[in-house]
């Protein structure tokens, strides 16, 4: 294919004169920077590579819905019809980030496309920021490095033929994922548990509304995503903040229920319709996330030698996470409950986090 052709030369490009530069600098120096400003160069090079293609602006898939979705939003906010039939029958895109897209697109006279094309470099950006922000809150020691470290396994550390599916950030594909709502879920997942990180000691009611509010966010704009966060917030409370068994339930039911009322209550549809038979062709369309799951998905081996190191809290997060990710994932097949398989890219992300952290300590 002709656009990744060119992402491919323009990847190599870049990886060329980036190589150039490392040989050319002391081992002194090169460690130095690497400590320091690893993820801010990483971070950088991706904000230039993903800029360039999305400029060119070579949408495909589901783009074309989410636009329809933005355009009828920015015309009928509070009574929009459904923008792919003629229909009063609410569509599940109609979520707060399709909404924020849309204001944006009333408010600056953009067009849908050009909207979703802006919000791709937001989501690039939010993404950058919360995923930093995760490691900073999560790793006490070695942060920058163990962020780098990891947010280049998820893009280049993968297996054959990896999956051209949303939510997937592998290089060569992350430019048609960032308009999605699921980019921007994920980096709110992100940012809510670095905030419930770095609110161990301060647990107040301020934090656990605002908390909510966002997680909220997460499980009406793409539900998958959700579980993920929910299971997150579970590990973390246990594994990661120290907390009896008692005390981590309670307090993550404290955030976790009044996200899913929130949710319940969004107007524009009805959130449980996705997890009831209405959901079929949802589940249906997931399963080809079930094929080749050896061959796609060996990184994940590279996580077994955690189970063998030393008592760790950070470790016990990662691995309760993955763990229950892993459980999740292959219920949903048994049971045929195939959009469980959407979480498959959020346990590799957090194996390639669990990877990058053994790989520095």
């Amino acid at each position: 294919m002709p656009c990744q052709e060119f992402q491919e030369n323009l990847l190599l490009a870049f990886c060329l004169n980036f190589t150039a530069c490392i040989i050319s600098m002391k081992k002194a120096d090169f460690l130095k920077i690497f400590e320091r400003y690893s993820y801010l160069l990483l971070a950088l090079f991706l904000v230039v590579f993903e800029s360039t293609l999305i400029y060119r602006g070579l949408w495909a898939d589901d783009f074309w819905e989410h636009s329809a979705v933005v355009h009828e939003l920015s015309k009928h906010l509070l009574n929009p019809e459904n923008p792919i039939i003629y229909s009063h029958n609410p569509h599940a895109f109609f979520s707060p980030y399709s909404i924020i897209v849309a204001v944006f697109s009333k408010l600056t006279g953009l067009n849908s496309i050009q909207s979703l094309s802006w919000f791709a470099f937001f989501n690039l950006l939010f993404f950058l920021f919360s995923f930093y922000a995760f490691c900073k809150s999560v790793f006490t020691e070695n942060p920058n490095s163990i962020a780098a470290i990891s947010l280049f396994l998820i893009l280049f550390f993968c297996g054959r033929n990896p999956y051209q599916w949303s939510g997937f950030y592998h290089i060569i594909i992350m430019d048609n994922m960032l308009p999605y709502p699921s980019t921007f879920a994920n980096a709110m997942s992100f940012l809510i548990l670095s905030m419930l990180a770095k609110a161990k000691d301060k647990w107040k009611p301020a934090n656990i509304i605002g908390i909510s509010l966002l997680g909220s966010m997460v499980l009406i704009s793409h539900p998958p995503t959700a579980l993920f966060l929910f299971i997150g917030i579970g590990s973390m409370n246990w594994a990661l903040n120290g907390y009896s068994v008692k005390t981590g339930i309670l307090r993550s039911a404290a955030i976790i229920i009044p996200c899913i009322v929130l949710a319940i209550c969004w107007p524009y549809y009805h959130i449980i319709d996705l997890f009831t038979s209405k959901g079929y062709n949802f589940h249906s369309d997931s399963l080809p996330l079930y094929q080749g799951i050896i061959s796609r998905n060996w990184p994940l081996l590279f996580v077994f030698p955690a189970f063998f190191i030393k008592r760790d809290p950070i470790i016990f997060f990662f691995l309760a996470t993955i763990i229950t990710l892993t459980a999740i994932y292959f219920t949903g097949y048994l049971l045929k409950v195939y959009g469980a398989s959407k979480i498959l890219f959020n346990l590799n992300m957090f194996a390639d986090l669990l990877i990058g952290y053994l790989l520095v300590n």
